[in-house]
């Protein structure tokens, strides 16, 4: 079975499991404190060490981001999850980008099922004012 993955990477760098799985992605990119960008993908592979995702989004190596993924397995059978994570962007092949998991949390979702929408706007505020600072 062939999957639209780049597998350039040697045996030793790949994580121990990988699964191929088809999730909607939204991530900001942050320059410090402060959020440059947001955007949308999906995923093609998730690991215990790393995310591989597609994305129309122009994401340079060594872009840290904040993702949320809506995870497909319930809490209790009702309670939607999604996975925050910070990533490590290492690779970028044409929209493809392979990121490393920081650090990463499992978190309730609202009602409607859909992942909490990533806040850019508080924190862009304290950014302007940052910025006026100096």
């Amino acid at each position: 079975m062939a999957y639209p993955y780049s597998r350039r990477r040697t045996a030793a760098r790949r994580a121990p499991f990988e699964f191929p799985v088809t999730l909607d992605i939204q991530f900001r990119v942050s320059a410090g404190p402060c959020p440059v960008e947001q955007g949308v993908g999906r995923t093609i592979f998730i690991s215990s060490r790393e995310i591989v995702f597609e994305t129309d989004q122009r994401l340079p190596r060594g872009s840290e981001l904040e993702a949320r993924i809506a995870w497909p397995i319930p809490l209790d059978q009702e309670t939607g999850l999604q996975l925050v994570a910070t990533l490590l962007v290492t690779d970028v092949t044409g929209r493809q980008i392979t990121a490393a998991i920081r650090s990463y949390q499992f978190r309730t979702r609202g009602h409607s099922g859909a992942p909490r929408p990533i806040a850019v706007s508080a924190a862009a505020s304290s950014c302007d004012e940052l910025l006026k600072t100096r």
